[in-house]
């Protein structure tokens, strides 16, 4: 391993989520588990029911 790989690895190790990544990261973790579960809805259809039934979750880029 390189040292820059070394380097990234160490930065990743010590990063601590902000607020805002952690949300991200729940709200990624919820449509894919639910995308899984139907298919067959459009990722568009997703996001609006996650943004109306998990405000918590919901983007802040979506106006409401």
């Amino acid at each position: 391993m390189n040292r820059i790989d070394e380097a990234l690895l160490e930065r990743a190790r010590n990063h601590v989520m902000t607020p805002a990544e952690r949300i991200a990261q729940r709200r990624s973790w919820v449509k894919g588990e639910f995308m899984m579960e139907h298919p067959e809805m459009p990722e568009a259809a997703v996001d609006a029911l996650l943004d109306k039934t998990l405000p918590e979750l919901a983007r802040k880029d979506n106006p409401r």
